[in-house]
């Protein structure tokens, strides 16, 4: 199966095969957006996974109360109505669409824990149109970090995805994603040119900050912290995180739930990633 990740600047597949229990990277290919839009791609495809930038995306978990109510379509207006403050786009533009994490008692009370995702429907059209000059039927479309955490081997856990425009951080108990936060750079204070790792402090305090709220408001304890993303394959940012926030941090990228049958480096996996996290949640 393939996995497509149409980037802002790039275009990057990779098919992904199960033998057995064992997922195994088989081809993969990065090309810049508009020679693929033109002359597609070396490797044949026709169906896909696809993944788009989260800045195109807006995604948020929800618990919905008594879920046998409602209809699917009466859960996605409940979903769009409590997000409608977030978002600067008339209600009637947006796609909605919901994943169910888990349903549970509570005080004899049913609960749904729900994933959203909400896109513009000319931002959306505009991705099927280019998957159309591709040739490529989509199997799903979702946003590439929430296809990332296909990839962490871990229960209790963050995943942490600085893109080019915004950090985003997915808290997941048992597995689930349970929180999102996200801020641009602008507002962390990003440098032009990172020299020392002190001009990136207040990103190290949103990460810290955000899963003290949150794991520690639900009495666990996170067990990694997985990056995606820009410095990801910075070995000193890594060692110096992981002391900041005393656990364990990985590249995602280094998972253990893939094994590699082409030859390929570090920094190329990992911008490949979200191919293979789509693939991952199909397979």
């Amino acid at each position: 199966m393939f996995g497509v990740n149409i980037g802002l600047d790039s275009i990057q597949l990779a098919q992904v095969s199960k033998i057995r229990d064992k997922f195994y990277l088989e081809k993969y290919e990065i090309i810049d957006a508009a020679k693929a839009l033109k002359n597609g791609f070396n490797i044949k495809i026709k169906e896909a996974v696809i993944t788009i930038p989260d800045e195109k995306n807006n995604f948020f978990t929800y618990s919905i109360e008594n879920p046998k109510k409602y209809s699917i379509d009466a859960i996605k207006k409940i979903i769009t109505e409590k997000s409608k403050d977030f978002l600067k786009t008339p209600i009637e533009k947006l796609n909605t669409e919901f994943q169910v994490l888990r349903q549970y008692p509570k005080n004899g009370i049913s609960y749904l824990d729900i994933f959203a995702e909400i896109i513009n429907i000319d931002t959306l059209n505009n991705y099927r149109s280019i998957l159309e000059k591709l040739k490529i039927k989509p199997i799903a479309i979702d946003s590439s970090t929430y296809r990332l955490l296909n990839l962490c081997d871990a229960q209790n856990f963050a995943l942490v995805n600085i893109t080019k425009n915004e950090v985003i951080i997915f808290c997941c108990l048992d597995g689930k994603p349970k929180y999102t936060r996200r801020v641009t750079k602008e507002e962390l204070k990003f440098p032009d040119n990172m020299l020392k790792l002190i001009d990136i402090k207040y990103l190290f305090r949103f990460i810290k900050d955000t899963l003290d709220y949150h794991i520690g408001n639900n009495n666990a304890k996170i067990e990694k912290l997985f990056m995606a993303g820009e410095f990801g394959n910075s070995n000193e940012f890594i060692q110096v995180l992981s002391q900041f926030l005393e656990i364990p941090v990985e590249v995602v990228s280094k998972t253990k739930r893939i094994n590699l049958k082409s030859t390929i480096d570090e920094e190329t996996l990992l911008k490949i990633a979200p191919c293979i996290g789509a693939v991952l949640g199909e397979l």
